[in-house]
Order: C-alpha cells, then sequence, then structure tokens
C-alpha cells in the first residue's frame, strides 16, 4: 500500500495494461468516479452559493475611490490586452488624450490618467492650485492634433507653442488684439467687397455683427 500521485495510474496503464488489465480498468473506473463525484459536489455547492441572496455593497452609497477597474472602465487607463483581444484584432486603447490626474497602485507606480473620448472635460480646482501645469501643459506637449487655447496670461503660449511648432508641425498662430507686436491681424473691413452691389449690404452686416444692439 501507499499514497501515488492520482495520475500515476496513466504511466502504470501504458506500461503494465496488457498484464494486469482488469486491476488497471477497475482503478481506472473508481478514479472516474472519485473526479465525476468531486466535480458535482463543486456544481452544488456554486450553484447554492449563486443562489443565497447577496448583501446590497451599496446600501449606504456607493461614493468609494476608484479601483484600476474602474479607470480601465472609463478608458483613463489601458487595458491589458487578453488573448481574444489579439485573436478579435481589437485595437490597443490610445494613449492620447488630456492629462486628467494621476493614480498610484498598490505598488506605489505613479499611472498617469489620460481621456480620449468625445466627451467634454472639465476641471474645477481654485486659483494656482496646478490646473495648468499639472493638467493643461502637459496635453498642449503631448497633443499632436490641433487646439484652439484661450490663454489670458500667456503662459501656455511661451511653454508649449515652440513644442508644437517643431514637434507636433502645427502651424502656431498667436492672435492677442491688444497687443502691438507679436500677434496676427485681421482687419474685418476686408470683407466688404467694395465698388459692387454688396458694398451696403456687408458694411451692414459687419456693424450688426460688432455693435450687436
Amino acid at each position: 500500500g501507499g499514497l501515488y500521485k492520482p495520475w500515476a495510474i496513466l504511466e502504470w496503464a501504458s506500461r503494465w495494461i496488457t498484464d494486469y488489465p482488469l486491476q488497471l480498468r477497475q482503478a481506472g473506473g473508481f478514479g472516474m468516479i472519485v473526479a465525476a463525484s468531486g466535480l458535482l459536489c463543486l456544481a452544488i455547492a456554486r450553484t447554492v452559493q449563486a443562489s443565497r441572496p447577496r448583501p446590497n455593497p451599496f446600501l449606504h452609497g456607493s461614493a468609494r475611490w476608484a479601483n484600476r477597474e474602474d479607470l480601465e472602465a472609463a478608458t483613463l487607463l489601458p487595458r491589458s490586452r487578453t488573448f481574444f483581444d489579439w485573436l478579435n484584432g481589437t485595437p490597443r486603447h490610445s494613449t492620447d488624450g488630456v492629462y486628467v490626474g494621476g493614480w498610484l497602485d498598490a505598488k506605489g507606480t505613479l499611472h498617469y490618467l489620460r481621456h480620449s473620448g468625445p466627451e467634454h472635460v472639465l476641471t474645477y480646482a481654485p486659483t494656482r492650485s496646478g490646473k495648468g501645469v499639472g493638467l493643461v501643459i502637459p496635453t498642449l506637449l503631448s497633443w499632436p492634433h490641433s487646439a484652439i487655447i484661450a490663454d489670458l496670461k500667456g503662459e501656455l503660449w511661451e511653454l508649449t507653442a515652440g513644442w508644437r511648432q517643431h514637434h507636433a508641425q502645427n502651424k502656431v498662430l498667436r492672435f492677442e488684439p491688444a497687443a502691438a507686436q507679436g500677434t496676427v491681424r485681421w482687419n474685418p473691413l476686408d470683407e466688404v467687397r467694395l465698388g459692387t452691389e454688396h458694398e451696403v449690404a456687408d458694411v451692414q452686416n459687419l456693424a450688426t455683427i460688432l455693435v450687436d444692439p
């Protein structure tokens, strides 16, 4: 007698099935009964567990800090590609987008959160709290597409215009009507088609647009 590995019977059968056919068949049948009984008990236990009423985890509200699964579901973190993603040709999650924050995992590694969907992004924080340095400037220094930027202080132009022109290959224009120099200009009166039948109508339209009562 003794204890043996459950799969040892396969090796024994390959060696001695011709010498001990009855004993090996009996042992194999007993093993199948034990395995089937174990699987049946496991299925019954899982069924009973699934049918039990579960407590509501959000009984006192659902507000909580997001975990990795929440961030991946919101497409703020790239989801790990599975075998089925590769098999179906599912493209990788885009790493471009607007910086919206950061997340520390359990190992202390910082992951930047970026939003690349069609939804709007709103950042609400007090003055001098780091909105520009933490979110806007990193976005402008990595966003390869076109952008229209309202820059009242001129800080974003000074810090990002050079990168966007040389590395993002954007045509960068600064429009500051109150500045005497260093800005592009546009004269709305150039739109008046002088000497034509549209001259009066063009002037009236411009006056309505510029000075709307």
